[in-house]
This record gives structure tokens, C-alpha cells and sequence, in this order.
């Protein structure tokens, strides 16, 4: 799990599929969006980091897979094979989970997908 507290951590990734993802959904920030304070984005790298335990975050916890982390999805976008799930922490403060759709077991990605625009 990378934690994207700025712009400049996209280095950090690896994968050119979620390093390209993450840029274009940092240029699709609305102007005044406050990076980080209003949100972030994390990039998961293994799917099992999301099923069992809370996912203990610098902004935030969030409940795993197995606890209730559905309950919190506002919307999922898929473009080619990225994932973005996007939560809701609160009114405020929200969290964008982006990975890769084939790390993901095939009756979750069922279910997020329900969520998709």
C-alpha cells in the first residue's frame, strides 16, 4: 500500500498502469480541492491489504473488506484494468483506493462493480 500525501509521491509507484491512473485522477481535482486535507489517494498493490484488518492510515482508518468497507463506497471508476473506489469518510474527507481490477477476487469485483458509474 502506497499512501499519496502529495503529488510528488506518484514516483513512488511503480506500476505504469496506476502511476498513469493517479496522474490523471490528480489533474481531474477541482481547483480548489485541498490536497490532502479534503482526501487522498492510496494505491494497493495487494488486494489481501483490504480483506481482514483496518487499514491504519496518516488521515484516517478505514474497516477492511470483512468489516463493513462496502458500507463506505460512494462510487467506483473503471478505466481499462484500474480500479478507483472511492470512499467516504465523511461529509469532508474522502479516500481513493486505485488498483489494478486483476488482483481482485472475482465476487468482490462483482460487487464493486455495482457501485460504478
Amino acid at each position: 500500500m502506497i499512501e499519496l500525501l502529495n503529488k510528488g509521491d506518484v514516483s513512488l509507484i511503480k506500476n505504469p498502469a496506476l502511476k498513469e491512473y493517479t496522474l490523471y485522477s490528480f489533474d481531474r481535482l477541482p481547483s480548489d480541492f485541498v490536497y490532502p486535507e479534503y482526501g487522498y489517494f492510496i494505491i494497493i498493490e495487494q488486494f489481501d491489504e483490504l480483506l481482514n484488518s483496518p487499514l491504519p492510515l496518516s488521515k484516517c482508518r478505514l474497516p477492511s473488506f470483512n468489516d463493513g468497507l462496502f458500507h463506505y463506497i460512494e462510487l467506483i471508476e473503471q478505466k481499462e484494468n484500474v480500479l478507483e473506489i472511492v470512499i467516504l469518510v465523511d461529509n469532508d474527507f474522502g479516500v481513493s483506493l486505485i488498483l489494478e481490477s486483476k488482483i481482485v477476487p472475482t465476487e468482490i469485483l462483482d460487487k464493486l462493480l455495482q457501485y460504478q458509474l
